[in-house]
């Protein structure tokens, strides 16, 4: 199972098509996926508004197959209106342990939890975890990324051991492992200038 948010002239037309029309399907494209991660028997999912997309495409294969004895996933949006049933997404995996949150959620609106997401929150996440044999995947926006990286990391979360896919360095503060990869990148652009330069020179 899949998700499509409506938010353009295509996607808000997908749930006009008659059943049986044709379409064409290209992808997945890019690294987040749980390739080459360390291994480990705990994985955490944080996700928040769209970016439950490709978190939620991640549940479903667990559902199916896991090397995983443990599965947390905490998922958050601005409204109530904005989620995703739980009991959808509880379906993908059942041995997942779910939390939701919303940003206007009250005290009468259980199971849904009150939003957004707080480092008590992922205290809660990491409750009987070993901060150094867990890998966490994190897709949402940018400034909730950088905070869950941050805050994980300093509770002993090693930087390899968390994952997400970040598709602007500008759109707001970068987190401690964004700036581990900015500095390799420097690094690596002057050393190939200097490698250059002394070709140039010969």
């Amino acid at each position: 199972m899949e998700l499509i948010q409506e938010s353009g002239d295509f996607t808000s037309r997908i749930g006009t098509m008659p059943v049986g029309s044709q379409v064409a399907i290209d992808g997945p494209h890019g690294s987040f996926t749980l390739d080459g991660l360390p291994k480990s028997d705990t994985l955490i999912l944080i996700s928040g508004g769209v970016g439950l997309a490709p978190i939620f495409s991640i549940l479903s294969d667990l559902g199916h197959h896991s090397e995983y004895r443990r599965i947390r996933l905490t998922h958050t949006a601005r409204s109530r209106a904005a989620l995703v049933k739980s009991e959808v997404m509880q379906s993908t995996c059942p041995s997942a342990d779910i939390t939701i949150l919303a940003d206007d959620a009250t005290a009468v609106d259980a199971p849904v939890g009150r939003g957004p997401l707080t480092l008590e929150h992922l205290r809660n996440l990491m409750t009987g975890v070993e901060p150094s044999a867990v890998n966490i995947l994190i897709c949402g926006p940018s400034g909730m990324m950088t905070f869950a990286t941050d805050a994980l990391h300093a509770m002993g979360v090693t930087l390899d051991r968390i994952r997400y896919e970040r598709f602007s360095y500008g759109a707001s503060p970068v987190s401690v492992k964004d700036r581990r990869i900015l500095t390799g990148f420097v690094g690596l652009c002057v050393a190939v200038t200097a490698l250059a330069f002394g070709f140039a020179l010969r």
